[in-house]
């Protein structure tokens, strides 16, 4: 076939970052993107930074950065419901100041403690902020239901229905033992093809002649012999930090190779550069490009 068009998936538990490519006298990348699996996507503050609170407003989940989490008003009108009225000039405030100093105006309202108007508005708002403000905890592996994982991932497939006009799937494959959770990703992304692709493929009028599962480490067959000693050399370090460091340098060596072979694309370029996980849309183009050098 003249041109196959491939598309990649790099394997996360919380994204799946995904190439589709082809090669006219040099590499076009089609589309690439990454696809969340948590919906942490859909939590951003209003200024377009990445939320860190959230708060119900009007029955809307409303979410915030960090600094706009601090600035949220609260309605102070209803303060005089939250507290009981008390006779006038009978008792002092007794909110402390900065000075830990009680204010020791004529208090108007009541509760646990005597406050003045102002302060009582001041205690209102701060114990009703913190009452509503729901601090974002980062999704820990432990707590996520894989099932309902594997439930997301079919349904943003079944969304990017033009998948199916690709030649070839090609999917990171995982160790069975050691990863199970994300072999279990990986294997749905290849039951969904197998599915959709090969046994549905009239019924969806899908182009996809083969799902393929591939090694990590086919992809740092494309790189230099210098970087593959650099690489060699680090693993044959026996100290404890020898795995993490082949880690990072091959993170950083996936980059580079992408980069490298994009340089004729500069919005994809721009694009790459943008992205907090570049790593994962490197190694996504990547895994394509060796699988299409393999089969032409």
């Amino acid at each position: 076939m003249e041109n196959p068009v491939i598309l990649s998936f790099d394997v996360g538990v919380f994204n799946l970052s995904y190439c589709i490519l082809t090669y006219t006298n040099n590499w076009d990348i089609l589309e690439w993107n990454n696809i969340d699996l948590t919906n942490k996507s859909n939590e951003i503050c209003f200024c377009g930074k990445k939320a860190t609170a959230s708060n119900i407003i009007n029955n809307e989940l409303i979410y915030y950065c960090n600094k706009h989490s601090k600035q949220i008003e609260i309605n102070t009108d209803s303060y005089k419901n939250y507290y009981e009225k008390c006779e006038p000039k009978t008792y002092q405030c007794c909110y402390k100041n900065k000075q830990n100093t009680c204010c020791n105006k004529n208090a108007s309202y009541y509760s646990n403690q005597y406050y003045c108007t102002i302060h009582a508005k001041t205690e209102y708002t701060k114990t009703n902020k913190d009452k509503n403000i729901k601090i974002l905890k980062k999704t820990k592996l432990v707590s996520i239901n894989f099932d309902d994982i594997k439930f997301k991932i079919i349904t943003e497939l079944d969304k990017h229905k033009h998948f199916l006009n690709v030649n070839y799937v090609v999917i990171e494959n995982q160790p069975s033992f050691k990863n199970p959770r994300m072999k279990s990703i990986a294997s749905t992304i290849y039951d969904y093809y197998l599915i959709r692709g090969i046994m549905d493929k009239e019924l969806n009028k899908s182009n996809i002649i083969q799902v393929k599962f591939q090694s990590p480490s086919n992809k740092l067959k494309l790189i230099t012999l210098e970087d593959k000693e650099k690489i060699t050399n680090i693993k044959n370090d026996k100290s404890q930090t020898s795995t993490n460091k082949t880690y990072k340098i091959t993170k950083d060596l996936s980059i580079k190779y992408c980069l490298n072979l994009i340089k004729h694309l500069p919005d994809k370029i721009t694009f790459l550069n943008n992205q907090k996980k570049k790593d994962d849309y490197a190694d996504s183009f990547l895994q394509g490009v060796y699988f299409y050098n393999k089969i032409i």
